[in-house]
């Protein structure tokens, strides 16, 4: 590689990932859905997911909604400008403000878990 003048940078570890392997901060669940969203009771099966906003300005938004898996019914919605914990801690606090007393009793969140890049 020196009689070619050929320079290979050695890639430097990524820092992100090895915290993400020690604190175990995106670890999954086991899939019990096997993505049979519709369970034919309302409120059962709640999906959420954040979607990016993009605005004027520079501007990126965080959309963050709950909708039912069975009725396709938005439950809750809330935006932020930012990606912290405060985002999934809101969404939850508006769906059991708005719906807490009609969700079913054995109910859980689905997410798809993607991990950050």
């Amino acid at each position: 590689m020196k009689k070619f003048n050929i320079f290979c940078p050695i890639r430097k570890a990524n820092l992100y990932k090895r915290i993400e392997k020690a604190t175990k901060e995106h670890s999954t669940v086991e899939n019990k859905l096997k993505l049979q969203f519709n369970q034919g009771i309302a409120h059962e099966v709640l999906l959420t997911d954040i979607t990016y906003l993009l605005g004027t300005g520079n501007f990126i938004g965080h959309l963050s909604t709950v909708k039912d898996g069975t009725t396709k019914e938005i439950l809750a919605q809330y935006v932020s400008d930012n990606l912290k914990f405060d985002l999934s801690l809101n969404i939850v606090d508006l769906l059991m403000s708005a719906h807490g007393t009609t969700l079913h009793k054995d109910a859980f969140i689905h997410s798809n878990q993607e991990r950050p890049l």
